[in-house]
């Protein structure tokens, strides 16, 4: 009898501090990358709001993007012939001014055969330039409040724009803490210009 006392105590103590460490770990969200971009993001429904740890599907560098659809394509069923993974861009966020999505409604299909994995993606456009990105992929960032970060992920189809402003680096020792903040603004990129002419054109 005692034995079995034991055993049962000894299942509870495990059950809890399992419980316990779950919730610890879970405390402090998600892991932070050694670099920080920040900017505002402007959903389809809602307001905008100042971000920052932005992330594509958790990744800030070679962000697989995909070419826009083509004349071989179906413009009505908004169905791709082509792999759209024959052709693959890779961006870095570093490089990156703002990205829109001009037409969240329609959805390109890629289907390798009949009866095989049908893939989506949606058409965005980054810095002016068009692009296709699987549908399933999210923006991940933190919005800032007064009340502190809140966690966000945002589907492609429910964005509108993000703009990001810049980027700091995190120092790896805490105790010599302090963010390197670069403006992107201030950046000698060729890409600027195209964002700017893209703006004017919308």
């Amino acid at each position: 009898m005692k034995t079995m006392h034991n055993i049962t105590l000894g299942l509870v103590s495990i059950f809890i501090l399992a419980n316990y460490t779950t919730q610890e770990s879970t405390v402090e969200g998600r892991k932070k990358h050694k670099v920080n971009f920040y900017g505002t993001l402007a959903p389809r429904s809602g307001k905008k709001f100042e971000c920052d740890n932005i992330s594509i599907a958790g990744v800030y560098k070679q962000i697989k993007v995909y070419a826009p659809p083509g004349e071989q394509d179906d413009q009505v069923k908004h169905t791709l012939k082509v792999n759209p993974n024959s052709i693959t861009t890779k961006i870095d966020l570093v490089e990156t001014s703002q990205i829109r999505v001009p037409h969240p409604e329609t959805i390109w299909t890629y289907q390798r055969k009949k009866g095989a994995r049908q893939i989506k993606y949606v058409e965005i456009k980054i810095n002016g330039h068009s692009y296709l990105i699987e549908t399933s992929r999210k923006i991940i960032c933190d919005e800032i409040s007064k009340a502190g970060p809140i966690e966000k992920e945002i589907l492609f189809t429910a964005l509108k724009s993000l703009t990001i402003k810049g980027y700091r680096h995190r120092d790896p020792d805490m105790k010599k803490a302090k963010d390197k903040k670069v403006d992107c603004s201030a950046c000698p990129c060729p890409s600027k210009k195209a964002v700017a002419t893209a703006a004017q054109a919308a």
